[in-house]
């Protein structure tokens, strides 16, 4: 069961557009896994159409344009996007998934076309490999990096902190934060404030996405000699 979800303010500046194109992605991957969040992105939706709509009614100086009219009324009458089995996911999207060793991984819609646009990130063949965490970078997104993460059963990132927000997305496995456990869908936000050494749990692998806004900071032992380097991590 999905605990961690997006805040509302998050929720609000993903449906008026104005997250960065990284952590728009993230959070339009989860509600690709979450109804709940599919119920309230559908509930802002149709606030903002309702907003506009009244906005015109009370100014004759706002002129709203027949096609936003239009996608304002398509949003109104859409259903949330439905959780699918992966049986019929693998179906309907040619199975769009990350193939790793023997397992494969079905990704949310949200992820599938940023794969179909780099093939190579399909197999873990091209991944860098550091100890028992492999990462798969996709295009950068302005300052952002966005990767998937595999990271082996009791595998874990040295203890850091950030000097920008960082998301991580459970795709598959469990990812253990200090005394927190998070399962598949759980959107985990951290920045700044934050000081934390996140893995896999000791029972079973574990498959992320995340996006980091800059370099990571590690703060514990021999790790901090990694900090000149960051940018490897990053």
């Amino acid at each position: 069961m999905i605990k961690s979800h997006p805040s509302e303010e998050l929720l609000r500046a993903f449906v008026s557009g104005e997250l960065p194109p990284a952590l728009a992605l993230c959070v339009s991957a989860h509600v690709d896994m979450c109804r709940l969040c599919q119920r309230e992105v559908k509930q802002i939706e149709q606030e903002l159409a309702a907003s506009i709509e009244h906005q015109n009614n009370d100014s004759a100086d706002i002129q709203v344009s027949d096609d936003l009219t239009a996608m304002m009324a398509a949003i109104i009458d859409s259903e949330p996007a439905p959780v699918e089995q992966p049986s019929l996911v693998a179906e309907r999207h040619k199975a769009k998934h990350i193939r790793w060793q023997d397992n494969k991984f079905l990704l949310p819609r949200a992820l599938q076309r940023q794969i179909a646009e780099q093939p190579e990130l399909v197999t873990g063949d091209s991944w860098f490999q550091l100890g028992k965490l492999w990462r798969g970078r996709l295009a950068e997104h302005q300052q952002w990096r966005t990767s998937f993460y595999y990271i082996e059963q009791g595998g874990e990132i040295p203890e850091h902190t950030h000097k920008g927000r960082e998301i991580t997305l459970v795709l598959s496995g469990s990812f253990v934060d200090g005394d927190e456990v998070y399962q598949e869908g759980d959107f985990i936000y951290r920045d700044g404030a934050h000081t934390h050494k996140p893995g896999a749990s000791v029972s079973e692998d574990c498959l992320c996405f995340t996006a980091v806004e800059a370099p990571l900071h590690f703060t514990s032992g021999a790790t901090r000699l990694l900090n000149p380097i960051g940018k490897l991590l990053y």
